[in-house]
């Protein structure tokens, strides 16, 4: 009898101690950063892949970060270096992977630049970034986007799930986002033989507040171990 486990896939959802100089200790650039490895999981072919990153200078002096770089064409920066951070200032960064071009398991770097211009300090920190892309399972379209909606409205998106793996019982058995004014489920329309397809409905209700609402979409499915 098969083992199962809990997988998940990953979507994104768009709707509209402090030291006196860098010098004193070693890798001050790395401690500038809430994540020092990126792991984006298993995700779908075509789906909008991002994960975000806060940097906070946590020194008296600006920091600079110079350049923004990566190993692999499979992921890219969605921001254009320099940026200058103040003192105690906190800024995200966003990896895009390419689910589009690239598949199956990714081992890469993302890096960044940083330069303390007043003692002339410099230091570069490296990233790694991991990746599963799926080739059997793929999205349709790339993410949930709503655009500019009204206040107070709920409003419903869909997006479609295909699995083309050959396993006439694979299910998805979950859909979650983490935002309270968000709600998931998804609706299996058709299954032959070794295909799958599905709905995820996202729903947005009428008590969001205004401005931009980011989140990411999980489904779990069921997955074989071993």
């Amino acid at each position: 009898m098969a083992t199962y486990s809990r997988r998940s896939l990953l979507f994104t959802l768009i709707f509209g101690v402090i030291a006196t100089a860098p010098a004193l200790a070693q890798d001050w650039g790395e401690k500038m950063f809430d994540h020092t490895e990126v792991k984006f999981g298993t995700v779908a072919r075509l789906a909008d892949t991002t994960f975000k990153l806060k940097v906070r200078n946590l020194y008296t002096e600006p920091i600079q970060i110079t350049n923004l770089g990566v190993s692999c064409g499979c992921i890219s920066w969605v921001d254009q270096a320099p940026i200058t951070l103040a003192s105690k200032e906190v800024r995200e960064l966003t990896l895009r992977l390419d689910t589009v071009r690239f598949t199956g398991d990714r081992n890469v770097r993302a890096t960044v630049s940083l330069y303390e211009p007043a003692h002339g300090y410099s230091d570069s920190v490296t990233i790694p970034v991991t990746a599963r892309i799926r080739t059997d399972v793929e999205v349709r379209p790339s993410y949930v986007g709503y655009g500019t909606i009204d206040l107070g409205k709920s409003y419903t998106q869909k997006i479609g799930i295909t699995y083309n793996g050959g396993r006439d019982n694979w299910k998805i058995t979950s859909a979650k986002v983490g935002n309270p004014h968000l709600t998931a489920q998804v609706v299996e329309t058709s299954r032959v033989g070794g295909s799958a397809s599905y709905e995820a409905h996202v729903v947005i209700d009428g008590n969001a507040p205004a401005g931009v609402l980011r989140d990411q979409l999980v489904l779990t499915t069921d997955e074989p171990v071993g």
